[in-house]
């Protein structure tokens, strides 16, 4: 295991919802913590399975626990709410509770989002000032998901006009409101690109949503990722869809397996 270093660089934020954490996010706040930052972990009661070093705070203060929705069996469109609002309102790093730290988040930019591909955004590692322009826009379309925006293609024009219509259907699909699809539009409409730094997808996102599993065998036992990479985004809306026990013993010989010998040498035996 990884010796622990101060802690030293800015806190990552996190929010999760639920009374216990698998092995997986466990690994992704530890990683954090073994590279020098706090972990801010919002949660709505107390959670298990967290590390001893987390620092957990009530999610109340700035979500009330009655505002918590599923949509289609995930909480990650209510998670797109909260991120925005903590943003908005305190500022900082947010990060899902799946991203895997390789190395510290010494970044001096103020504004940071990422690439998950060439052109497609991703918002599970983000870095705003309070009060950030972006930040509200995103909240604005997250409190208010029909609200028609001029940035809206025609096609998210009509599916706003249809679920208003008809409240039942299912014409919103996730993301669209205030997911990566809504932060691209945005970034594009008010042409915020040269305001904020946009890191590649090679900084958290190295591997994509499609190759998932590849985290989880054999596939990368010998690969080298990129330089500039310092997080790995695990994907657990992909691992949820696909029914993976995310407490299931894992390959030593696999990308999770080496980080787990290397970031929880506790949990390690169940690798």
């Amino acid at each position: 295991m990884v010796s622990f270093m101060q802690l030293s660089y800015e806190p990552i934020q996190m929010l999760w919802v639920g009374e216990s954490v698998s092995q997986l996010e466990h690994l992704c706040m530890q990683s954090f913590l073994s590279n020098g930052h706090p972990i801010h972990l919002y949660t709505y009661g107390q959670i298990n399975n967290v590390p001893n070093d987390v620092t957990c705070l009530n999610a109340g203060d700035i979500l009330n626990k009655e505002r918590i929705f599923l949509h289609k069996g995930s909480y990650a469109c209510f998670a797109d709410l909260f991120r925005w609002k903590l943003l908005f309102e305190k500022g900082g790093y947010y990060c899902d509770t799946d991203i895997l730290c390789l190395k510290p988040f010494d970044f001096r930019e103020e504004s940071i989002i990422g690439l998950e591909s060439h052109k497609k955004f991703n918002i599970a590692v983000l870095k705003f000032p309070k009060h950030h322009f972006l930040c509200e826009e995103m909240l604005d379309c997250a409190e208010n998901p029909l609200k028609l925006k001029p940035y809206d293609n025609r096609k998210i024009r009509r599916k706003k006009i249809l679920k208003k219509l008809s409240p039942t259907t299912k014409a919103i699909g996730w993301g669209e409101t205030a997911g990566p699809p809504a932060v691209s539009r945005v970034i594009e409409h008010f042409n915020l690109v040269n305001q904020i730094a946009i890191k590649n997808f090679t900084y958290f996102y190295p591997i994509s949503a499609g190759n998932w599993d590849a985290l989880f065998d054999n596939t990368l036992t010998n690969e080298a990722l990129f330089k500039n990479t310092h997080a790995v985004h695990l994907w657990n809306e992909m691992i949820r869809r696909s029914d993976t026990d995310k407490n299931a013993p894992l390959s030593r010989n696999s990308f999770i397996g080496k980080y787990f010998e290397k970031y929880c040498t506790k949990l390690s035996q169940n690798v």
